[in-house]
């Protein structure tokens, strides 16, 4: 009898895994998060279970999962796809029951005859089986695919039901299937290591005589680590009644999935209030907003693009334009995000900035120049940007500090033939706080002033005027090629050219025109070209080839007059 009484308790050590229920995966199983942060408690439910998904004494994923929906919430797993069988046995979480019960993810028949747990007792706290039989138009629809795993182990660990959501079949089967197994492997290029969070958003429907909610939206969010300089980021969403799928950028898809939830700003990667500025990571990542092709706003998710759609996600310049000496910075002014910025801290000079353009008749701000904090040290606890004089006088900040880090308004005193010219115009923006957020130094370079205030000015607010007027939105990158020569003593490189570049998109955000200028920074000429050729003459000068946006807007279309 105690022989008997050991193999069955053996027997059941051995069966699956472990899908453990823990207070918090921050001190459990962060390694599934990008930078081990998980989305912010926007996404919680009412009454929310963290389960550390483990299989075999090793973790595979973690999940947050809706109690009283009965659905995840989410699961965020490393994508790490490979081939193999796909498993066919379907687990429940015992500790959904109660702590006492083991951490092992179980089949329901071992909990049933081994454990003395009733059905009822399991149904109470999970989804069962039983509650996925007999569906018309639905399947059962993973949120972390077993797909995406490598080995034979963790596709098992996928296939637990607090993995799963009622799903339709077509979407299941269709534009989902193909984002899963198509545009996650070409967006995956590249990278070292990607992290991707899959959730349901609850819907008004339920299966099973209302044990089960049908969620209304399925959502994925991916974030690719390619080296320590560079990191990009893609998402989707899709109404769960229909096979479309749309591609949007990582903020457009937490603005998407905050009006959807209601419950304040989500924030899936890093939260909103350790987003800084002065990070040394992707531009893309943190600040997408600012680069073209944005995904719709509006949860109805109207037909647009195909999540197919190589290059729709808010793309940035390549590492062509990147200096020896880089800083990334989402230019944050009164708690928001205003445009992007890639600074060169050697010739302390931006490299680019990029934004949307979105000009107004609102009162120019006065002329406060702004220096970037977070530029003097990235553990700084202030996160705006901020003028020298306030950094000095109420932070004990030395202005030894700060002009060692990037430029500082005394670098432009007593100039001679140069302006303080903008990269991203305040006549560009629609807002006072947008505008005011222009006049940091970090947006500046020392500019001609005849070319500043002469043909540059009619580009700037004449000809973008006339060539966006059939656009729906236009976004920019403007920049500034290095040149022989500084100001300051030596401290702020005076630039050899000004460029520009602007991508129009029209209906469902698809791009139809686009076009460029450049001008020598000591003549008062500025030549209105192709994208294309704009790419070209900055692989001349950058001795490098330059792609501005990807290669996803009109390159050889001859500009408007």
């Amino acid at each position: 009898m105690l022989g008997l009484l050991l193999l069955q308790v053996l027997a059941s050590c051995l069966w699956l895994g472990h899908g453990e229920v823990v207070k918090s995966f921050e001190t459990s199983c962060p390694q599934f998060f990008f930078r081990e942060i998980p989305p912010n408690k926007a996404l919680e439910p009412q009454n929310p279970a963290w389960i550390c998904q483990r299989y075999k004494n090793q973790y595979y994923f973690a999940t947050l999962y809706d109690r009283k929906m009965r659905i995840p919430v989410y699961s965020a797993y490393i994508y790490q796809p490979g081939p193999g069988k796909r498993p066919k046995t379907w687990l429940v979480e015992p500790q959904l029951i109660g702590p006492a019960y083991p951490e092992t993810m179980e089949k329901e028949w071992t909990l049933l005859n081994r454990y003395n747990v009733t059905l009822e007792k399991l149904s109470q706290s999970q989804a069962i089986l039983h509650d996925y039989k007999n569906l018309t138009g639905l399947n059962r629809g993973h949120l972390n695919p077993s797909g995406h795993h490598d080995d034979y182990s963790s596709r098992v660990a996928t296939f637990t039901l607090t993995n799963i959501v009622p799903q339709d079949e077509r979407l299941n089967g269709g534009a989902w299937n193909n984002y899963e197994q198509q545009t996650m492997i070409r967006s995956n290029q590249g990278c070292k290591t990607t992290y991707a969070i899959v959730g349901a958003v609850p819907g008004n429907n339920y299966i099973a005589k209302g044990r089960v909610n049908k969620p209304s939206h399925l959502w994925s969010a991916a974030c690719c680590v390619v080296d320590n300089h560079y990191i990009k980021s893609w998402a989707v969403v899709a109404e769960n009644d229909r096979n479309q799928v749309q591609l949007l950028t990582l903020g457009e898809l937490e603005d998407t999935l905050t009006e959807l939830y209601g419950r304040g700003q989500v924030s899936l990667s890093v939260p909103l209030h350790k987003r800084l500025q002065a990070m040394t990571i992707s531009l893309q990542a943190e600040c997408p907003s600012a680069f073209a092709f944005q995904g719709s706003k509006n949860p109805s998710l109207k037909p647009s693009h195909d999540a197919g759609a190589a290059a729709a996600e808010g793309t940035t310049p390549n590492d062509a334009l990147n200096p020896e000496k880089p800083a990334l910075i989402c230019q944050f002014f009164r708690n928001k995000y205003h445009f992007a910025t890639l600074y060169d801290r050697n010739n302390r000079i931006p490299v680019y900035s990029a934004y949307k353009y979105e000009p107004s008749d609102v009162k120019k701000p006065p002329e406060w120049w702004l220096v970037e904090p977070q530029l003097i040290d990235k553990n700084i606890k202030l996160k705006e940007m901020e003028r020298d004089k306030t950094l000095i006088e109420k932070h004990g900040i030395t202005l030894e500090q700060i002009k060692e880090s990037q430029a500082v308004p005394d670098d432009y005193k007593g100039l001679k033939g140069l302006d303080r010219g903008h990269l991203c115009p305040c006549g560009h923006m629609n807002s006072k706080e947008n505008k005011m957020a222009t006049f940091t130094l970090t947006n500046i370079v020392p500019q001609d002033t005849s070319l500043n205030n002469g043909k540059w000015r009619i580009y700037e607010h004449q000809k973008m005027q006339t060539k966006t007027k059939d656009c729906k939105s236009t976004y920019v990158v403007t920049g500034a090629v290095p040149g022989s020569d500084k100001i300051s003593g030596d401290r702020v490189n005076r630039p050899s050219h000004i460029w520009s570049a602007a991508c129009c998109l029209g209906e469902n955000k698809q791009p139809k025109d686009a076009w460029g200028a450049i001008a020598e920074n000591n003549k008062n000429r500025v030549e209105v070209i192709s994208l294309g050729e704009l790419e070209k003459r900055l692989t001349d000068l950058y001795g490098k080839t330059v792609t501005l946006f990807n290669n996803a807007c009109p390159r050889e279309q001859k500009p408007r007059p």
